[in-house]
């Protein structure tokens, strides 16, 4: 739920006397407050006084639910409901109808990709009732969202139902290992699934904290990500199935001994190959695609004097291609 607030601006945030007088009575700040730090007052269980030690924060308190009686004075409650503690938060929430369309809304904004519309409004109200029928059972929600026209659409076109998704970090991370067998990592850790010590969010993730909506379109940093991911796992596949062809992930049609002068059959069966691994449709072997990457493997051939690296340049910029961020 949204609403629209008017804040006083003249109110000083550097004097903490009137800053707190006017949590109370200024109608631009309680507009929230009177909402919001009552529900605040339910998570006294998660306050945490030892930085540290770990265990504090690991754990819930239920002894400390009361601090809110000697920490501002705002008693839990919600929109009104007094209460104590998550078990009656978590109850009230349940119990609120808003709950229900707020979970069928976000299911269908994070599977599409979009904010619902006027004319989803037939639609999610198919999805509420089979939500409510199923115990509320969130993977009916995903089943829904999965099986509709909008999310398996392909194409491009007029109207919100025909937008292309955009992968997330993590999937972008899991095709690419599932397709080469690389793992983004540094130090161990994975890239793109952490924040302090990883990517995610520069490659258009969120962290829940600085960043709370994913990216839905590319951005500089996510481009730049996508292009050193696509680099080092290009060169290692390459290297990984010249040695090993029997247990080839993508080059399994090539011995690395062809150019176009000596084996070009066989290179443009190879990258039919990887056209209908990396993008999921078949190409024609004399299409247009085929002979821009056989003209693409000439040039980096030129450059590189290697056929390895003349493949793993190619692969690279078939990994960057917008038909593989987005689906």
């Amino acid at each position: 739920m949204s609403k629209n607030v008017d804040f006083d601006r003249s109110v000083n945030l550097l004097d903490q006397d009137a800053l707190n007088d006017a949590l109370k009575t200024n109608p631009g700040c309680a507009a929230c407050h009177n909402s919001l730090d009552p529900l605040a007052s339910f998570l006294w269980g998660t306050y945490y006084r030892d930085y540290d030690s770990p265990s504090d924060l690991k754990y819930y308190h239920p002894e400390r639910e009361d601090y809110w009686e000697d920490y501002g004075g705002i008693e839990p409650a919600y929109y009104g409901q007094p209460g104590i503690g998550l078990q009656d938060l978590g109850h009230y929430i349940a119990a609120d109808p808003r709950f229900i369309e707020c979970a069928v809304e976000r299911v269908f904004s994070l599977m599409t990709q979009r904010d619902p519309e006027l004319q989803d409004a037939q639609k999610l109200r198919g999805w509420r009732n089979s939500f409510i029928q199923s115990g509320l059972k969130m993977k009916v929600l995903f089943e829904l969202a999965a099986m509709d026209s909008e999310y398996r659409a392909t194409g491009m076109g007029d109207g919100p139902s025909s937008i292309r998704k955009m992968v997330t970090s993590d999937m972008l991370g899991s095709q690419v290992t599932d397709l080469t067998g690389f793992k983004f990592e540094s130090g161990g850790v994975p890239v793109l699934e952490t924040d302090s010590g990883g990517l995610r969010t520069l490659a258009g993730g969120i962290d829940g904290n600085n960043v709370t909506r994913k990216a839905t379109e590319p951005m500089t940093t996510l481009v730049l990500v996508q292009e050193r991911f696509a680099q080092a796992a290009s060169s290692y596949v390459v290297a990984h199935d010249r040695d090993n062809p029997e247990e080839a992930r993508l080059f399994h049609l090539i011995d690395f001994h062809e150019t176009p002068k000596t084996g070009e059959a066989a290179m443009v069966a190879q990258i039919q190959s990887l056209h209908l691994r990396l993008f999921g449709h078949s190409i024609e072997a004399d299409g247009p695609e085929v002979a821009a990457n056989l003209e693409l493997w000439d040039d980096l051939y030129e450059v590189s004097l290697t056929i390895e690296d003349a493949w793993a340049g190619l692969l690279t910029v078939l990994l960057r291609d917008p038909d593989f961020l987005f689906y």
